[in-house]
């Protein structure tokens, strides 16, 4: 489980009982990591009646960031003839959620 702490003053997350501040990339994959290590083995398998799986939600952020990757690592001008520039205000994480 991945829950977001409100009342935290540095926007805590938790991902079971491992905790990381949020924007600290390295510390989150690693959180994931250990959170993926506590799993039973018989959750990768099966999961919650009309749920995901561990392992169809792991191969999902694989499938997911795998493209992004790529394509985040391509020079600016490519991206912006690709898929063009944006015709709203740019807004921040927060906006957005």
């Amino acid at each position: 489980m991945i829950r977001v702490d409100p009342n935290h003053q540095e926007a805590q997350l938790h991902v079971g009982e491992i905790h990381y501040e949020r924007g600290d990339i390295r510390a989150a994959l690693d959180a994931y990591s250990k959170a993926l290590e506590q799993q039973p083995e018989d959750r990768w398998e099966t999961g919650p009646e009309g749920k995901w799986t561990t392992g169809q939600v792991v191969l999902h952020l694989l499938q997911s960031i795998t493209p992004l990757n790529t394509t985040m690592s391509l020079p600016k001008f490519i991206l912006k003839y690709k898929y063009g520039i944006t015709n709203r205000e740019v807004r921040d994480y927060d906006a957005v959620v």
